[in-house]
């Protein structure tokens, strides 16, 4: 019965409001807001259509809404987006790496992704046979398609050269957020840039390494304007449990050279405390066990303790891409004439891990060296 009221309302619903402006899904927020049905109902200032947006306990109505009404043009809407019959937003994806591959995934499981692109184009093309959506070969070729676009790229200089190329390429109102671990600084400069072109960004690293980009359980750090962070909350809700607005655009990036910094300083004090405990002749497993439920209880020592005292290393944050993460912080310390201990010792230990062909596995790698530290002299 209720099924077949919602499916009447859906029908005179569509019938009378088809267009809907492309920031339905986070009408959630909105308060002044009329309740019909399971609906929220929202007029706009100019009197000439509704943004509906369903509560969240009812998922299927609002693609019942949406699938009824024909796709349009709002001219209410500043950004002048247009609705499809799939979903609400056209999202592309730049930078299929190890944790952008996994996400562009969530975002096709939540019915936003639209197009992708990477620079090796066999990564795009897997993605595209898996999912359905475009491989572009281009950037102008994606943007051309999407309303929002995803950047999850490995440095400084890359985050520039492709906002650059999609200031050039993208419609004003769009907008880009980028995933990517990055300094404070290029945020601001990229912001800058697309802002001249009237495209939003957000700064937006994550944390939780591959594990939380292929489970969605990422923590999203973001930088920027209040009304942009609401916008972008379909695509944050598909690609982490938690995200936080820290800040204008650089806040992110600042809030990620923490989380960096407290990382290595775990992987430093849990490689180190195992391989003390080894030596000991302690049996590992139990140690392992025992201490994590205790005040030195991490996520670091239960998910990667394990496997680290059997000299297995499975990827989930590579050295080379943490160590270039740490320059960073370095750079904005040393910014204030400041030194970090942790950061510094780091650094060095990741040098000799690359030097020893390393700096493709795990961080938890640094167990190699603790470990090296109680081997027998010559």
């Amino acid at each position: 019965m209720v099924e077949s009221q919602n499916r009447e309302f859906a029908k005179s619903t569509a019938r009378k409001y088809i267009l809907l402006p492309s920031w339905i899904s986070s009408m959630y927020s909105r308060k002044t807001c009329q309740i019909h049905d399971g609906f929220k109902v929202q007029k706009s200032q100019g009197g000439n259509h509704h943004a509906l947006s369903q509560f969240r306990e009812n998922p299927s109505s609002l693609h019942l809404i949406t699938s009824l009404a024909k796709p349009g043009r709002d001219p209410n809407c500043s950004a002048g987006h247009h609705i499809h019959q799939d979903s609400i937003m056209k999202v592309g994806f730049i930078g299929l790496g190890a944790m952008g591959y996994p996400m562009a995934l969530n975002l096709h499981k939540a019915r936003l992704l639209t197009a992708v692109y990477n620079r090796t184009h066999s990564k795009a093309e897997a993605l595209a046979e898996e999912t359905g959506c475009v491989a572009a070969r281009a950037i102008p070729d994606m943007a051309a398609q999407c309303d929002t676009v995803v950047l999850c790229v490995s440095a400084d200089q890359d985050v520039l050269a492709v906002t650059d190329t999609l200031a050039g390429c993208l419609h004003p109102g769009t907008l880009v957020m980028d995933c990517s671990t990055v300094s404070a600084d290029t945020a601001r400069k990229a912001a800058g840039h697309l802002a001249q072109h009237a495209i939003a960004f957000l700064d937006c690293p994550v944390s939780g390494g591959t594990e939380g980009a292929k489970n969605g359980t990422l923590a999203v750090m973001c930088g920027g304007e209040e009304k942009v962070f609401e916008r972008a909350q379909p695509v944050l809700n598909a690609l982490g449990k938690r995200s936080v607005l820290l800040g204008p655009v650089g806040a992110g990036q600042a809030t990620k050279a923490v989380n960096q910094i407290a990382v290595a300083g775990i992987a430093q004090a849990i490689t180190e405390a195992l391989a003390f405990a080894e030596a000991q002749s302690l049996p590992l497993d139990r140690v392992i066990e025992v201490v994590s439920s205790g005040a030195a209880a991490s996520w670091f020592l239960s998910h990667r303790g394990p496997s680290m005292v059997r000299g297995q290393y499975p990827l989930g944050f590579k050295v080379a891409l943490h160590k270039k993460d740490l320059e960073i912080c370095q750079r904005m310390a040393g910014v204030r004439g400041v030194r970090l201990p942790v950061v510094e010792m780091t650094l060095l230990h990741y040098q000799r891990l690359l030097e020893g062909g390393h700096g493709d596995e795990d961080i938890s790698s640094l167990f190699r060296l603790k470990h090296a530290l109680f081997a027998p002299s010559a």
